[in-house]
C-alpha cells in the first residue's frame, strides 16, 4: 500500500499533492468489501429487538460507518459538509463526512434486507 511518512523533523512539505496523494493511498482499502457484496455488513450492525448496534458496512464501492438505532425497512447514506475560511477569506465545505444510518430521506436508499 502507498503511504505518506508524515514523521519528519525538517519541516514536512505539506501541500495539496500530498494530501491528495494520501487520500489516494486509502482508497484501495475501499475496494475490500468487494470480497463480500456490493452491500454487506463488515462489522457490528447487531440485532437486539428492534434495535440495531453501530458498526461498519460496504455500499457500493464505499466503507462507511453506521450509526445504528430503531431497525427500519432502509438504510440511508447522510453526507455533511464542514465549512472552513480560506486565506482569502472565502469559505467553502472542506470536511466531509458521511456516514450510513436508518431512514427514507429525500436521497436515494438501499433496502436493509440487502445487506449481507
Amino acid at each position: 500500500m502507498n503511504r505518506v511518512n508524515y514523521d519528519q523533523t525538517e519541516g514536512f512539505p505539506l501541500d495539496v499533492n500530498i494530501l491528495d496523494f494520501g487520500q489516494k493511498a486509502n482508497q484501495i482499502t475501499q475496494q475490500l468489501g468487494e470480497i463480500i457484496a456490493p452491500l454487506a455488513i463488515i462489522k457490528g450492525c447487531v440485532q437486539n429487538g428492534n434495535n440495531v448496534s453501530d458498526g461498519v458496512v460496504y455500499v457500493n464501492g464505499e466503507i462507511l460507518p453506521f450509526k445504528g438505532g430503531l431497525k427500519q425497512n432502509v438504510v440511508r447514506i447522510v453526507e455533511k459538509a464542514e465549512n472552513r475560511f480560506f486565506e482569502n477569506g472565502s469559505s467553502k465545505p472542506v470536511l466531509i463526512t458521511r456516514y450510513a444510518t436508518f431512514g427514507a430521506g429525500a436521497d436515494f436508499g438501499y433496502a436493509c434486507a440487502d445487506f449481507h
